[in-house]
C-alpha cells in the first residue's frame, strides 16, 4: 500500500471516528438531561448522590452543581472610587481579599529569550520545565 493510499485511508478513518465521537457526545448529553430531569437537584452549589436501594442496584448517580465566578479586573483594581480615591481591591483588607495573583509563564516570552538572550535563558532553564504537548491532528475532507 502506498503512503498516499495509506494517508487517505487513515484520514477517512479519522473523519469517521470523529463523526462517531460527535454522535456519542450528543447521545450522552441527551441522557444526562434525562437524568437531571428524573433526579431533581435544585441546590445551585453542591452535589447529591442518588442510590437505588433495591438488591439489584448496580449504579449510583451523583449530580453536581456549582457556581463559576469571574472577575472584572478593571472594576476590581483599575477604577478608583470618586469618594475614597481607592479601588475596590484597596478598600478590602489584604487578608480578606478574595483575589490571588499568581505568576503566569508566557511561552512567547520564553521562546524570545531563548532565541535572543542566551544568558537569561540559561538562568531560566533551572526553573522552567519543558515537555512536548500532545500532537494535534486536523483532517479536512477536500471538496472535489
Amino acid at each position: 500500500m502506498s503512503d498516499l493510499t495509506r494517508l487517505d485511508t487513515l484520514s477517512l478513518a479519522w473523519l469517521e471516528a470523529k463523526a462517531t465521537e460527535r454522535v456519542a457526545n450528543k447521545y450522552r448529553v441527551a441522557i444526562e438531561k434525562q437524568l437531571l430531569d428524573l433526579y431533581q437537584f435544585d441546590n445551585p452549589d453542591g452535589s447529591k448522590t442518588f442510590i437505588d436501594l433495591t438488591e439489584s442496584a448496580t449504579v449510583k448517580i451523583t449530580i453536581s452543581n456549582k457556581i463559576n465566578f469571574t472577575l472584572d479586573i478593571n472594576a476590581y483594581s483599575g477604577v478608583k472610587d470618586s469618594k475614597t480615591n481607592m479601588t475596590i481591591e484597596e478598600m478590602i483588607p489584604p487578608e480578606l481579599r478574595p483575589v490571588s495573583y499568581e505568576p503566569k509563564l508566557s511561552p512567547a516570552g520564553v521562546k524570545w529569550i531563548k532565541e535572543n538572550e542566551p544568558e537569561i535563558a540559561r538562568m531560566l532553564a533551572r526553573c522552567i520545565i519543558e515537555k512536548p504537548a500532545k500532537p494535534g491532528v486536523k483532517v479536512v475532507r477536500k471538496e472535489f
